[in-house]
């Protein structure tokens, strides 16, 4: 599950989440990092493709809807993210880069990553900067 919002002055003006099944049960990790660990002898299942398919349509649905938002991204004046080791290569391609100056890592535990929750986030944010 990701969450992608754009905020300005306290309103959300763009949010988007994407739901998909990538993190394997009773396990918490995703699918990817599970190949990485074994290889050359990855899980053959039903489930491990499924969930190999839905990170790439993930990624996929991400970097398509970074770049529509790419004129609101630009002229943002911090961008907070939250994306774990194994998703930041898909997420800094496009108009996000690691090194940008205006990146900052969100600094305290977050929740199920819903619009409520980015309201929650951003409000703790933005008085810290």
């Amino acid at each position: 599950m990701v969450t992608l919002s754009l905020v300005c002055s306290n309103e959300c003006i763009q949010h988007k989440t994407f739901h998909r099944y990538t993190v394997r049960a009773k396990r918490g990790t995703a699918q990817s990092v599970r190949d990485s660990k074994s290889k050359g002898s990855q899980p053959k299942s039903a489930g491990a493709t499924l969930r190999r398919y839905n990170e790439a349509a993930l990624e996929e649905d991400i970097a398509k809807l970074l770049l529509e938002w790419k004129k609101y991204i630009h002229e943002a004046m911090a961008v907070f993210v939250r994306v774990p080791a194994h998703g930041c290569t898909s997420f800094f391609t496009g108009p996000l880069q690691k090194d940008d100056p205006r990146l900052r890592n969100i600094p305290l535990i977050t929740r199920r990553p819903t619009l409520k929750e980015v309201k929650r986030v951003h409000q703790v944010c933005v008085s810290n900067l």
